[in-house]
């Protein structure tokens, strides 16, 4: 098996099992940084700061190398959070 049949068999488990997976995960990650809404959070430029250094640090794992769907959509959160 390799590498990317292994990180396909994991997210498939994690999604049976936990229901969630990479993909999942950010796409809430990516929803609640478009849809602040009105309910109280950290100020809008320190909750960035954050998501962006959650953002480098996934990016940084060997899962990042391996699940490009998932890596274009933090990618893209990236840069919808560098250009705010």
């Amino acid at each position: 098996m390799d590498r990317e049949e292994f990180e396909g068999l994991v997210q498939g488990l994690l999604k049976a099992n936990w229901g969630m997976d990479w993909t999942g995960w950010w796409e809430l990650v990516d929803w609640n940084v478009r849809n602040r809404g009105e309910v109280e959070r950290f100020p809008e430029e320190e909750e960035r700061e954050i998501v962006l250094e959650v953002v480098e640090a996934w990016l940084g794992r060997e899962e990042a190398g391996v699940l490009a769907e998932v890596r274009d959509r933090v990618l893209a959160l990236r840069q919808l959070l560098m250009g705010k």
